[in-house]
Parts: C-alpha cells; sequence; structure tokens
C-alpha cells in the first residue's frame, strides 16, 4: 500500500539502455473498500433490450459466490409469441407462433449465475425469455446487504409477415 515507482529499461544485447521509462503508481489495500457494483448490464433505464438478454454485473473486488444472490422479477401486461410449438422441430415443420395475452406483476424470474473469471462479474441467465415489452427489476445483493436495484424494458412485440410472393400473373414464385 501506497506510493512506488516503478522504473522500466530496454537493453539491446550488449546490456546498454535504449529506452527507459518511469512511472509512480498507488496501491490501495482494498480489504477495508467497501464492496460495490462498478457496472451492470443492461443499465438502469435501457429500453428496447433483447428478449433473452443475460443480466451482468461487475463488481469492485473479487466477489465470494456463495454470498451473491441476484433477484430479477418481471412486470408485463399484453400480448406474447407462443414459443411452445417451435422446440425440437426443424424449420420446415415449425407451425407459426400463436399471440397469447401475458399478465404478470413483480413475478419472480428463475435462472441460473454464471460467475466470470477470478469472481469480478457475475452473470444472470434466465431459464425462459422475457416477455416482449416487460419491464425487469433487479436487485443485487451481497450476503445481507443489497448492493443495487436497477430496472430495463425489453424490446416491443415485432410484427411477423407470412406471406407468397408471386409474379404478375399470380404464379408463386420459389
Amino acid at each position: 500500500e501506497g506510493d512506488h515507482t516503478i522504473h522500466i529499461s530496454v537493453l539491446n544485447e550488449n546490456s546498454e539502455v535504449i529506452q527507459a521509462r518511469r512511472t509512480r503508481v498507488t496501491l490501495i489495500d482494498t480489504t477495508n473498500t467497501p464492496m460495490a457494483l462498478e457496472r451492470t448490464e443492461p443499465v438502469n433505464g435501457r429500453e428496447g433490450v433483447d428478449p433473452n438478454q443475460a443480466v451482468t454485473v461487475y463488481f469492485n473486488q473479487v466477489i465470494d459466490p456463495a454470498l451473491v444472490t441476484i433477484i430479477v422479477k418481471e412486470s408485463v401486461h399484453g400480448l406474447d409469441y407462443d414459443l411452445s410449438n417451435q422446440k425440437a422441430r426443424g424449420f420446415t415443420q415449425m407451425m407459426p407462433p400463436e399471440l397469447v395475452e401475458v399478465h404478470r406483476d413483480m413475478e419472480p424470474v428463475t435462472g441460473g449465475l454464471f460467475y466470470g473469471p477470478g469472481n469480478r462479474f457475475v452473470s444472470f441467465h434466465a431459464e425462459r425469455v422475457y416477455a416482449y415489452d416487460a419491464r425487469v427489476y433487479v436487485e443485487v445483493m451481497y450476503g445481507d446487504e443489497t448492493l443495487e436495484r436497477f430496472q430495463f424494458q425489453i424490446k416491443p412485440l415485432p410484427t411477423l409477415l407470412t406471406g407468397n410472393v408471386t409474379d404478375q400473373l399470380g404464379t408463386g414464385l420459389a
């Protein structure tokens, strides 16, 4: 801990100094630094987030994975695509998705945590995709302490079109 000077020298094959540089650095003992988040992905208030986006939080120091809790909740009222008929089918066998009404109020989202190398960041991966136009609320806890609360908005429901392409005589084109 404290101020230090680093000397760096580049030597040639005769051990003569070709270039030298000196820089000052300050070392800080992080054992007394409180645990905090440096940033989140998505950022607080972001709109237009993809429905399958992972939530990633970056810490200011190495964490104990056993102490990290990420609570994710979702609120949405509107239409969404039911993709249950899309699973385990090839592209040519897929049926068009159906629109269904979705109503969720602060519904807990289940998922798993992925701990990054060095235990400096954690990603939450939801077991299902978020509903279109949902508001997602995230609380990050370390032990019993809440470090951060933030929210983001999933992008609106896209419009899917189906149809045929024909020539001027109405003959279908491949």
